[in-house]
């Protein structure tokens, strides 16, 4: 993990996603399967060559109770607790949706932001001090936050992995 935070400002901007209702322990393969399912699309829009990073949203997060549960909750909830998130990409034009594929465009906000390197399976770790960094800060934490992927985890060994982290923040 980066222990860098800085405020930015970002405009996401037009996107493909796949939304998913889903337990920690699906994620890496609903994640690459999505992803397959989105470069396919984009593919065939002739638009996969001027796309961003894919990343995952995850909304209506209770960063409170997140970061307060015991080493148990946290065992149970990797099967049991239920994310909401999108999977999706950035892309330079405005697309029509496509059977679970929707688009949007996401406009300006204000992140928490800093980058994680390592394995996916820490990035709790790195959502921990985005969490204590806002309270030490007294920066208020929005109930979203992406995580943009900079390499691919077939491409590269677990900890060369980079993870940009933003986390929504108010004002």
């Amino acid at each position: 993990m980066n222990d860098t935070f800085e405020i930015v400002e970002k405009e996401i901007g037009n996107v493909a996603e796949i939304a998913e209702e889903i337990a920690m322990w699906k994620m890496p393969t609903t994640i690459e399967t999505d992803l397959t399912t989105l470069y396919e699309y984009l593919k065939a829009k002739d638009q996969h060559k001027e796309m961003g990073m894919p990343y995952t949203r995850y909304i209506e997060v209770d960063w409170e109770e997140q970061m307060n549960k015991n080493i148990w909750q946290i065992f149970v909830d990797i099967f049991k607790f239920k994310w909401k998130l999108y999977i999706g990409i950035p892309t330079n034009n405005a697309m029509n949706a496509s059977g679970n594929i929707k688009t949007q465009f996401i406009p300006n906000q204000k992140y928490l932001q800093t980058t994680h390197y390592g394995s996916y399976q820490k990035l709790g770790k790195t959502y921990k001090a985005i969490y204590h960094y806002a309270k030490e800060h007294k920066i208020i934490l929005e109930n979203s936050s992406f995580e943009f992927y900079q390499n691919n985890p077939k491409e590269v060994k677990p900890h060369e992995l980079q993870t940009v982290v933003m986390v929504a923040i108010k004002g």
